[in-house]
């Protein structure tokens, strides 16, 4: 297969794969003055912030070095609306895991 003058093609190569780690979506990391940071949702549904080291982000996803741990819940929306130590519930929307404060929807 041979490519005419003036045209392109995007590759992906996979360099190198990581086994047992954590991938969240990269919108339930946030950047704060102390370093990049995820909610935790506790047993007590609870907000805990807590910090965490990324590795790369890419695709959608974080590859999470520090801070977490299999099987924790985390908050990937609404998080203008979470204080932590602050009382969540949790929406099933789906794949995905959303945040209510008291009675008010987040999206």
């Amino acid at each position: 297969m041979a490519l005419w003058p003036g045209l392109s093609i995007t590759t992906r190569l996979l360099v190198n794969t990581v086994p047992n780690v954590i991938v969240v979506p990269d919108e339930a990391v946030q950047r704060g003055p102390n370093g990049l940071y995820v909610y935790v949702v506790t047993p007590a549904s609870r907000a805990e912030l807590r910090d965490v080291k990324v590795s790369r982000i890419e695709g959608g996803l974080a590859l999470v070095d520090q801070g977490l741990s299999a099987g924790e819940r985390i908050v990937t929306s609404g998080h203008y609306r979470v204080l932590p130590g602050g009382p969540i519930e949790i929406v099933d929307g789906g794949a995905r895991i959303t945040v209510m404060l008291s009675t008010t929807k987040v999206h």
